[in-house]
């Protein structure tokens, strides 16, 4: 009636994502408490392991990319001094790409590196009053922060062993000498810089996931970093598309042409209509490409319930 005429449903909805955005991302003052959180954690880990020459504290995932909601986890690894050899071992493994595809390698690689973590809980045996090195990192909380501490737990029997504790309202999850969480994380501050949608789209779906109780792997959902590398090759396949069709430059994600409300749409159709887990996977690299899961058939891989798994 005021003769204006209304914005197209994408356009509102790319409105609500800027704004929703501007709402849930990091505020100042909850990066400054985090980040005060990690320098009281690695005073107390360097004064339990025999200081910095002996300890070394990293910060990974969400809270080292910039991408975590007010109810995230600071994720944390502990190296000790043991950490050269899994560099060592981790750029011997990287010299053969061709390695990552024999699955008989991989359970050979797996089984070592549970033998070592073994041996190195049996030396901090020796060297820590009888116990592992998670054990002795509960045993300093429990000292030092008993009374700001509401939760603490030890998991030692899964596959990345570690510490759980909430201090106050942070919860914080620490692991020790797990290689690939750091380098993780500078992969994906790489992809945020060379595509703006990016981050607004991991807020978005980290909260919608969050809210349904799907962000959880070990119940089934999909986690942090699985969802990123998703909305990732999204974001590389449509800008190959939009490249061909000759409606963008290529890897021009910032093209005027974007809208975050169009996009996110077609990350829910891709994904929740089109595309065929069974057969396909997802790769990241080389500007993204999907491959044939039956590939894997021969090696293992790709049997029982597995066909159904995403595979990245």
């Amino acid at each position: 009636s005021n003769g204006k005429v209304p914005a197209p449903p994408l356009v509102l909805l790319h409105n609500e994502i800027v704004d929703f955005v501007s709402l849930i991302e990091p505020q100042p003052k909850e990066i400054d408490e985090r980040e005060l959180m990690v320098e009281k954690f690695k005073i107390l880990a360097e004064d339990t392991f025999g200081g910095p020459e002996k300890c070394r504290v990293v910060v990974f995932g969400s809270q080292a990319t910039g991408l975590f909601l007010p109810t995230s986890d600071i994720d944390i690894v502990i190296y000790t001094p043991d950490e050269n050899k899994h560099d060592n071992e981790k750029e011997t493994g990287c010299k053969d790409r061709d390695m990552e595809n024999n699955e008989k390698v991989k359970r050979l690689q797996a089984t070592l590196e549970k033998e070592k973590e073994l041996d190195e809980m049996d030396r901090w045996d020796i060297n820590g009053e009888g116990l592992s090195p998670l054990q002795r990192l509960a045993k300093a909380l429990e000292q030092e922060w008993k009374e700001k501490l509401s939760y603490l737990e030890v998991i030692e029997n899964t596959r990345i062993p570690l510490v759980k504790f909430t201090y106050l309202s942070l919860n914080i999850d620490v692991c020790f000498n797990q290689p690939g969480g750091p380098e993780a994380a500078q992969l994906m501050k790489e992809y945020l810089d060379s595509m703006p949608p990016l981050r607004p789209l991991i807020f978005v779906l980290k909260y919608y996931l969050s809210c349904r109780a799907l962000n959880e792997p070990y119940r089934g959902g999909v986690g942090s970093f699985m969802l990123q590398l998703m909305i990732v090759s999204f974001l590389q396949n449509r800008a190959r598309e939009d490249f061909n069709s000759g409606r963008m430059m290529e890897n021009d994600y910032d093209s005027n042409s974007k809208c975050l409300g169009s996009i996110l749409l077609g990350f829910f159709e891709l994904y929740g209509l089109d595309f065929n887990y069974i057969t396909t996977g997802i790769s990241v690299r080389d500007h993204g490409s999907y491959f044939s899961k039956v590939s894997y058939e021969a090696i293992g891989e790709y049997s029982g319930l597995k066909r159904f798994v995403i595979f990245i």
